[in-house]
């Protein structure tokens, strides 16, 4: 608060990191001679077309909620962003091989597993850890959608 209140600027988590932003009503001048570097203008925002924006890694094929999601949509994301630890070999072994027991390779061990994949990536969002392998929201609900819908391998 002490920040906010000597500079005019407040902290604003953003998805990828923190940017910092003007306030609307410093309790200071922005040219007091305590803050001469101050300024009225964001420091950082993340644009749609940024590449630090939450879906600039989105591999997703379609998010419209009017169709159904087919296994050939969610099995990317899965390959991109969960096999990357629970793989036989999977690129980031700081967890285990496989992390935590757990392998989401063949359709059918996705498919047995839907229910623990959209607790722990949908609705918990615990997965990835620190979403290390930046799976979008957009992502998640997709994964969700095939899930809800059945988990269908078609």
């Amino acid at each position: 608060m002490e920040f906010k209140k000597r500079y005019g600027l407040a902290l604003v988590s953003t998805f990828m990191g923190i940017s910092l932003m003007a306030c609307e009503s410093p309790t200071e001048s922005p040219n007091t001679p305590e803050n001469p570097a101050a300024s009225s203008t964001p420091v950082s925002t993340p644009s749609a077309g940024d590449s630090t924006s939450p879906d600039a890694n989105d591999t997703s094929n379609d998010t419209n909620s009017d169709l159904s999601v087919k296994f050939a949509d969610v099995a990317p994301i899965v390959e991109q962003r969960c096999a990357a630890c629970h793989a036989e070999n999977p690129s980031i072994t700081r967890f285990g091989k496989p992390a935590g027991n757990v392998l989401l390779e063949t359709p059918e061990q996705i498919q047995a597993l839907a229910s623990r994949i959209k607790a722990r990536s949908v609705q918990t969002q615990g997965m990835p850890v620190a979403n290390m392998t930046n799976m979008t929201a957009s992502e998640r609900e997709l994964l969700g959608r095939w899930i809800d819908e059945g988990a269908n391998l078609e």
